[in-house]
């Protein structure tokens, strides 16, 4: 009787270790997230605890688009770059900047900016770099060139315009979340403008120095940002990518931008995943994805989707 149970337990933890040994091959699991994008805050939506009105006295509030504004900059910018690089004077740069800053001034006035997939082609490449904030930073770059004129000819008042301009510009683009390169890239232009107006609040001096610790007080709520964005950037644009950490973060951050990060990183897993079961999952969530009713991530899903050898071969310099 009693080898007869022993048998009988014998087969029963058989069929068991066999159900188990199909369960994984038939049905394979993903590998499971990192500590670091489980800890406490990882995965809420960050912004400085300040706004650009510790800076200004207040935010915009003009209706309306500031994204037509930007766009209308950067096609004046993209139309007239040849001439500022090889054939305009200062004085004919000067005007062509003159010009830029109309538009940005005109986009700084107003509350809200959509940009991304309003002004920009709606599809994306697998990639960190994002072209459309790459040619925002580069009309940045010229109206900081303009500030700096002024500063030395001692309009301070056009200087201070400009820095002004630019501090909400850099404010609309990292609040979009929209791509991690045109938020990083939004706190970049913000700390070029708090740059130029400390200057003009240096040469002005008197009640106008009093603002140079709120700059600086704003500027290192912009770079503890930054430093935590590059943090982050580390785990989710791995190269190779930990595929427990991008599912994590595609399935359950609450910022869009990373989201949408993630999903681009899902193009590379295609190429780069070890087991059946991150193979699966990575399929999974692109064709999940491509069917998301918001068009970012719709869009990064089908890029990873989309992806070739080729692509491949170049996504650490895109």
């Amino acid at each position: 009787m009693g080898n007869k149970l022993g048998w009988i337990l014998a087969g029963v933890l058989l069929v068991a270790l066999v159900c188990v040994i199909l369960f994984v091959v038939l049905f394979p699991q993903p590998s499971k997230p990192g500590a670091a994008v489980m800890a406490t805050g990882f995965l809420e939506v960050k912004a400085p605890p300040e706004t650009p009105a510790m800076v200004l006295g207040s935010l915009p509030t003009g209706e309306g688009n500031a994204g037509d504004d930007y766009a209308r900059a950067v096609a004046f910018y993209l139309d007239k770059r040849d001439a500022i690089r090889y054939d305009a004077t200062d004085a004919e740069k000067t005007e062509i900047r003159r010009q830029l800053l109309e538009h940005v001034a005109a986009g700084a006035g107003k509350a809200k900016m959509e940009y991304t997939f309003v002004h920009t082609p709606k599809t994306f490449v697998v990639g960190y770099f994002y072209q459309p904030a790459e040619q925002l930073y580069a009309v940045c770059g010229q109206l900081c060139d303009l500030a700096e004129t002024d500063l030395k000819k001692k309009d301070l008042a056009e200087a201070e315009k400009i820095a002004r301009a630019l501090l909400v510009m850099g404010w609309h683009m990292a609040g979009e979340h929209s791509r991690v390169d045109m938020t990083n890239t939004g706190l970049q232009v913000q700390l070029d403008a708090l740059g130029a107006l400390a200057a003009v609040c240096r040469a002005e001096g008197g009640e106008k120095a009093k603002l140079l610790d709120k700059i600086q007080q704003y500027s290192d709520s912009l770079l503890a940002l930054r430093r935590h964005i590059e943090g982050k950037q580390r785990i989710v644009w791995a190269l190779p990518p930990k595929p427990g950490d991008v599912f994590y973060v595609i399935e359950n951050d609450k910022d869009r931008t990373w989201r949408v990060q993630a999903i681009l990183a899902l193009g590379i897993l295609r190429f780069t995943a070890q087991t059946r079961g991150d193979d699966r999952y990575t399929r999974k969530l692109i064709e999940q994805f491509k069917a998301s009713s918001d068009p970012l991530e719709a869009a990064a899903a089908k890029a990873a989707d989309e992806m070739t050898d080729a692509d491949f071969n170049l996504v650490g310099t895109r």
